[in-house]
């Protein structure tokens, strides 16, 4: 297997693994509804709002808090992408340079997300206290 395959099969993995992380808030809360008819054929499907939030601030941690599990999720995946271009790279500067990159901005935006989560809980905090 060339290295062009493997990066492809590496994006689509990826691709995918994020595709199934946004929708999964909609496909964990489906409940199906047992009041239909027992003559009707059609099935039906109540899905419960992932984003229930009585205020600004619940609304901004729940959104934190899922872009805090994809960033989770993606970052590692991110990493060892980035460690097979490095192991897969056979010298080549240019692509060890683009593996080093991949690595360090996965850490980034990782260390990102945790420290938004943290900012959020400490105006959260704050603004507990005032009140």
């Amino acid at each position: 297997m060339n290295h062009n395959m493997v990066k492809k099969h590496l994006r689509t993995i990826v691709l995918l693994t994020g595709i199934a992380l946004l929708f999964s808030p909609f496909l964990s809360n489906q409940s199906f509804a047992g009041n239909a008819p027992s003559n009707a054929n059609v099935m039906s499907i109540q899905v419960n709002n992932p984003i229930a939030s009585e205020d600004l601030l619940a609304l901004i941690e729940t959104i934190v808090n899922y872009l805090l599990w994809i960033a989770v999720v993606m970052a590692p995946l991110a990493c060892i992408v980035g460690a097979l271009m490095f192991l897969t790279a056979g010298g080549n500067d240019k692509k060890v340079s683009t593996a080093k990159k991949m690595i360090t901005w996965a850490i980034v935006g990782l260390t990102i997300a945790l420290v938004s989560k943290g900012i959020v809980t400490l105006i959260q905090n704050f603004l507990e206290s005032t009140r």
